[in-house]
């Protein structure tokens, strides 16, 4: 199911550079099949290093639907396509490039392969292709499947490759959204991802064991992983918004407990626009609250836009977590009182906001505000784990925390008059019928202040804090 499935590993809407994480896409069984064909069918040829000195992997390129074209990386090594190698021409162009100006180490040649070996290569490519594109997206259509493949073969853990940022001006990537899916088969290898400083700002990746200290966000990429990517160039961040939000009402519900389905695959569309930096309404255990992504600099501006606060007026919002595990990535819980950390994993689940030490973790755009010279200026963020169980669906599923700010009152009443500014609302009846006789002044989460000498309380709501037994009033500070 899409929404358990694929994990975010980076979401930077004003680059336009996204990638996903599906760590058993492809069941074991299929992955060495597929591995062990590749492996006998496939035309390797090995690239060297720089100085020639050694061999960093084996390395083919394969290409269908008409597509003629070789691969290059950079402008160091050119791969050439099986197909076009078996014909006389394709050789004939192939040893004209050999030793040019345009490549340093000059063609890489796969070498012409017999009819029997050429199919026996194109049907692996196209099996696996079509239980990739095929069974595990069945709505896709044939014609937006890739049409070319690089093929990398790491013999051991010394063989890798280094930092890319897949722009070759074959894949237009700099041009319009390139999405890229890599797929691993075989042993796992570490993979990462880091940013890259130029004016259009991709994303690189590289898979190489030898390289693990290098700065960036890393992860393990096992049999029948599959990894996608999308980097395009800035211009091509904003979007023109030509629909409505999409409404979800989740009936029947039971918010205090984990979801079930239907109600998780209703959740997947939702879960889809969040991937993307969207921003909309879910319920909390309090009130309606918009989200968007942690990392979203574009979703935060819109939910300050929606609530038409003033530039100077903006205040950090809050992190919505599934766990308090999860909020501990984000401040410093290791250094309170056992006392009141006891007392805080008490409350929670729960109606509460608990301001902390933030950590280094914690994204700039949720510090970095016109009002940081007041109260937030020491680095404070407030947490949140809601008793709802909407929101631990989404927050588990995307691994981070969501950025809330409180909404009005009405999931349909928001729907009705905000749909054209947001990209999505999510109701449900139990919301309603918990609600039900509470004023909405009255429906707000208790708020605790714990990075000053004594607990304070900042706002007195829904949560109990009895057993804060040195709780300090903040009027004592007015």
């Amino acid at each position: 199911m899409f929404l358990c499935s694929w994990h975010p590993l980076v979401l930077d809407e004003d680059r336009r550079c996204f990638s996903l994480h599906w760590p058993q896409a492809i069941s074991a069984e299929k992955s060495q099949d597929f591995f062990l064909k590749l492996l006998a069918v496939a035309p390797w040829v090995e690239l060297l290093n720089t100085k020639g000195t050694s061999v960093t992997r084996s390395t083919c390129w394969f290409s269908s639907g008409g597509c003629t074209c070789d691969y290059a990386y950079g402008r160091e090594t050119r791969v050439t396509n099986a197909d076009v190698m078996n014909a006389a021409d394709g050789r004939a162009q192939a040893e004209d490039m050999t030793g040019s100006d345009q490549f340093i180490h000059g063609s890489v040649e796969a070498e012409p392969l017999s009819d029997e070996s050429l199919s026996g290569f194109k049907a692996a490519m196209e099996e696996i292709m079509q239980h990739v594109f095929g069974d595990l997206f069945p709505g896709l259509e044939k014609e937006a499947w890739p049409n070319s493949a690089n093929i990398n073969l790491y013999r051991d853990g010394r063989q890798g490759v280094g930092w890319h940022a897949d722009d070759e001006s074959l894949f237009c990537g700099k041009d319009s959204d390139c999405p890229v899916v890599s797929i691993s088969l075989g042993a796992t290898r570490e993979t990462g991802i880091k940013s890259l400083a130029a004016p259009w700002g991709s994303w690189r990746s590289l898979i190489a064991r030898k390289q693990r200290q290098e700065p960036g966000r890393w992860w393990c990429l096992a049999a029948g992983a599959a990894l996608t990517a999308c980097n395009a160039r800035r211009q091509h961040r904003k979007k023109t918004r030509t629909s409505e939000a999409l409404y979800v009402s989740l009936e029947d519900a039971v918010i205090e407990e984990p979801l079930e389905e239907p109600h998780v695959s209703q959740l997947a569309s939702v879960f889809q626009s969040l991937v993307g930096n969207g921003m909309g309404v879910i319920p909390t255990d309090t009130q309606h609250a918009y989200v968007t992504p942690v990392s979203s600099k574009s979703g935060v501006r819109r939910i300050y836009d929606i609530k038409g606060v003033a530039a100077d007026q903006r205040k950090p919002l809050s992190l919505l977590c599934s766990d308090l595990s999860m909020a501990s990535k984000y401040c410093d819980v290791a250094a309170l009182p056992r006392k009141w950390f006891q007392n805080m994993k008490a409350c929670l689940p729960g109606p509460y906001t608990f301001i902390l030490r933030a950590s280094g973790e914690v994204p700039r755009i949720v510090m970095d505000h016109k009002s940081r010279s007041k109260v937030w200026k020491r680095r404070e963020v407030g947490i949140r784990v809601p008793n709802n169980s909407i929101v631990w669906q989404l927050v588990e599923d995307l691994e981070a925390p969501l950025l809330a700010s409180s909404a009005p009152d009405s999931a349909v009443e928001i729907w009705t008059e905000q749909k054209d500014k947001l990209d999505f609302v999510v109701g449900a009846e139990a919301i309603v019928e918990m609600w039900a006789g509470m004023e909405k002044e009255d429906r707000v989460s208790t708020v605790v202040d714990l990075t000053m000498e004594e607990p304070v309380l900042r706002r007195q709501g829904l949560g109990d804090v009895s057993m804060f037994d040195d709780m300090v009033d903040a009027a004592m500070f007015e």
